[in-house]
């Protein structure tokens, strides 16, 4: 009953990761994390699914798993793609008893793959201090004329001990050479700054990962037990050097909800900057298994530098599969108010209210049928006192909890938004069992799970004093199968 519309999830078993994600013969790949045997992680595969537009996926055979000394431990772990020379290039992970190492796997039809016998980046190529006990998620990109790659790792040099992003750089995908770091900290517990990338949105160099175990701060940032980030910078290819606009040790959440890990992006032809995450987070009751599956993607988003800072959009493509659009004119809210036709449990919403003297506003969402008859399974409010977005779930028909006493919770998840003006602009994407929330034009994004009944699609609004709904649009989505 949980399954998602338009949110690719696995057939059955378990999916984390997205891997691989690119352009090949005319189509989008996507491959993800992958155990086919269970709802639960394990030895890890990669699934595989193709689409021609972002949103309507068709799943393939499962591409690669462990079959060989190099992956036999633990399976394939994360990696991306690459076109060469008519080939779609795996760069992945292998877990074997030495360790965790880089490796290779080519396809003529991007269906079949075959791998390569030993590492392309093993223990000779170790970034100084490394010791391949973590060292992992390769993502590939390709800059003047040469193939690059970051990887994440541990390092344990004589006086620091500590996780780095390191710099690769090879023109066959074959021979890598180690550059230099990108990025040294050290984190919690030993943890790894997992799935690093770099693309760059508008032109503008951003560094991403996703450090395990990543102190909270004072802004409402990093409350997951694992975090994705953004670096803003400058990349120095040639010599492997990343300067951070921020300074070091310094970072940026990429989503501020309780379910996004893992992002990896593709970069079109055009420039276009396409990122994908997993729509799940560690060490947490996941409902799903009981149905036998666990783990979804993100709805793909647009990136762009805008104003010193990155913006993340639902790809334009889902607009294709927008349908019965109910739209209103400007009025306004005090107290509790219901929209006639505002309903839906597979929707886009987009609203633009000005607060004028309110201190909060907000939508309930997920509501049981009938007038006054139930709970909301998830809330989204603005508090105008502490520029806050916050997301609550707690009242949810099926509750998530956190599996390790080191998170105090993942019920209600808080971002800072400032509004100057007063004017809120939202856009929520609701798919049966998920709330993607984007504000101010998607300069902030916050990304949760809600377990509702079926039946449950009220929606309403609710402030503390007048707010002038300047515009409100909620559109059906129909037609994605996902198959």
């Amino acid at each position: 009953m949980y399954r998602h519309e338009y949110h690719l999830t696995p057939p059955s078993g378990w999916m984390n990761d997205p891997n691989g994600f690119c352009r090949f013969g005319g189509r989008y790949h996507l491959f993800y994390q992958h155990n086919p045997r269970a709802p639960r992680w394990g030895r890890m595969h990669w699934g595989h699914a193709v689409s021609d537009d972002l949103i309507r996926w068709e799943r393939l055979p499962v591409a690669i798993g462990p079959d060989s000394f190099w992956d036999g431990a633990l399976g394939c772990f994360s990696g991306s793609a690459v076109e060469r020379g008519g080939e779609l290039c795996l760069l992945y992970t292998g877990v074997s008893v030495l360790g965790q190492y880089q490796m290779l796997a080519r396809s003529r039809d991007g269906v079949a793959f075959a791998k390569e016998r030993r590492p392309v980046i093993g223990r000779r190529s170790l970034p100084p201090g490394g010791t391949g006990r973590a060292f992992r998620d390769p993502k590939v990109f390709e800059r003047g004329g040469a193939y690059y790659c970051v990887v994440g790792g541990d390092w344990n040099a004589r006086r620091v001990r500590g996780t780095q992003v390191s710099l690769y750089r090879s023109d066959d995908l074959e021979r890598w050479r180690y550059v230099g770091p990108l990025l040294r900290g050290v984190l919690p517990g030993g943890g790894v700054f997992e799935c690093p990338d770099y693309a760059r949105p508008s032109g503008k160099d951003v560094l991403f990962a996703s450090p395990m175990r990543l102190p909270g701060n004072d802004d409402d940032e990093f409350e997951n037990l694992h975090s994705t980030v953004y670096i803003p910078g400058a990349l120095d290819a040639e010599r492997g050097g990343f300067e951070p606009d921020d300074g070091p040790g310094r970072y940026r959440e990429l989503d501020g909800g309780a379910d996004f890990y893992a992002s990896q992006t593709l970069t079109e032809p055009d420039g276009r900057v396409v990122l994908v995450a997993w729509m799940q987070m560690w060490k947490r009751t996941m409902p799903t298994a009981a149905e036998g599956w666990a783990g979804a993607m993100t709805v793909p988003r647009e990136l762009s530098y805008e104003g010193g800072r990155l913006v993340q959009r639902p790809v334009r493509e889902l607009e294709r599969y927008r349908t019965d659009t109910v739209e209103t004119g400007s009025f306004i809210v005090d107290g509790t108010a219901s929209v006639p036709g505002l309903r839906g449990n597979v929707c886009d919403i987009e609203l633009t209210a000005d607060l004028m003297g309110a201190s909060e506003f907000g939508l309930r969402l997920f509501l049981a049928p009938g007038e006054g008859a139930g709970r909301p399974c998830a809330t989204l409010r603005y508090d105008r006192r502490n520029a806050s977005l916050i997301l609550d779930r707690s009242r949810a028909a099926v509750r998530i909890a956190s599996l390790d006493g080191a998170e105090a919770g993942c019920d209600v998840r808080t971002t800072r938004l400032e509004l100057p003006g007063g004017l809120l602009r939202l856009r929520l994407l609701l798919d049966r069992s998920s709330l993607e929330a984007f504000a101010d034009g998607g300069a902030v994004a916050m990304t949760s799970l809600v377990y509702a009944p079926d039946d449950h699609t009220g929606v309403e609004l609710f402030s503390d004093a007048p707010v002038r709904v300047v515009e409100l649009r909620r559109h059906a989505i129909a037609g994605v199968r996902i198959g």
